[in-house]
């Protein structure tokens, strides 16, 4: 793959501070992060070129924000996780959605190859459209649906729809830890994505969202002169090492893959 080029010395200016801002927030999330690290046993995402910057894959158990501005391929990279959990590891998935329903999203997924009727049919995934009108009810369908299918891999998207639920911040952070909390008690390995991007100073749309999760990966879509660029960065991961570096990613008909043995700064 070619690297980028970020052409005139405003866009290279631009993409620098972007650079040095996603590094100042990796060292700020493993400051604010008081947890001891323990070993975990690695879950395989399926995404290729993400679990080598994963030093193996997501801890099992761990809840990752999957975050990036609108078309940075979150719905396409959870899309990828729960299908390739279910067909090569055998590991059923829920993908709860709040917004597309799952007809439309099984049709997305076919323009990248992803087959989910058989799996669907096979209770290997299920996807579930759940109502905007109570947050405990909410709650109550993924203990549900992730119990009845004894799920591994959990998605939800996007988790930036989760503030209807909520009168103000302080019952939006009480939420998210009440669903952190059930992710973790459910044990499956869990997905939510928000829509940001890093240039703002937060890294989710609400700046609350990074500190309840045990992972953050943020996916960034770029334009430079006349061309695209996209770009991903782990940001913070409980119970592994992790690449710091910017790492390429590309989005083809057969979903996303990122390059580990390049960066996009040097």
């Amino acid at each position: 793959m070619k690297k980028a080029i970020f052409g005139d010395k405003k866009n290279k200016k631009r993409h620098k501070e972007v650079a040095k801002r996603i590094s100042q927030l990796q060292k700020e999330l493993k400051k604010a992060d008081k947890k001891a690290d323990k070993k975990h046993e690695k879950l395989k995402t399926g995404v290729p070129g993400i679990d080598q910057i994963l030093n193996g894959g997501i801890p099992e158990g761990n809840l990752v924000l999957l975050t990036g501005g609108p078309g940075s391929g979150k719905t396409t990279f959870g899309l990828q996780f729960l299908y390739e959990g279910a067909k090569k590891y055998n590991e059923p998935g829920i993908f709860i959605t709040l917004e597309e329903s799952p007809t439309r999203l099984i049709e997305h997924a076919k323009d990248f190859g992803f087959d989910l009727a058989p799996l669907i049919k096979a209770k290997k995934l299920r996807i579930v459209k759940t109502p905007l009108y109570k947050f405990s009810t909410l709650l109550t369908a993924i203990d549900d649906a992730v119990t009845r299918m004894n799920a591994k891999r959990f998605f939800l998207d996007p988790a930036a729809l989760l503030n209807l639920f909520f009168e103000n911040t302080l019952e939006l952070r009480k939420g998210m830890v009440a669903l952190a909390e059930l992710l973790k008690k459910l044990g499956c390995t869990a997905l939510i994505t928000t829509d940001t991007q890093v240039e703002g100073g937060n890294i989710s749309a609400y700046g609350i969202e990074e500190y309840a999760a045990d992972g953050v990966i943020t996916l960034y879509h770029s334009k430079v002169e006349n061309t695209f660029v996209r770009m991903i960065a782990v940001l913070k991961m409980r119970g592994t090492e992790h690449s710091e570096k910017i790492h390429p990613l590309e989005i083809s008909k057969d979903g996303l893959r990122t390059f580990p043995d390049e960066a996009v700064f040097q």
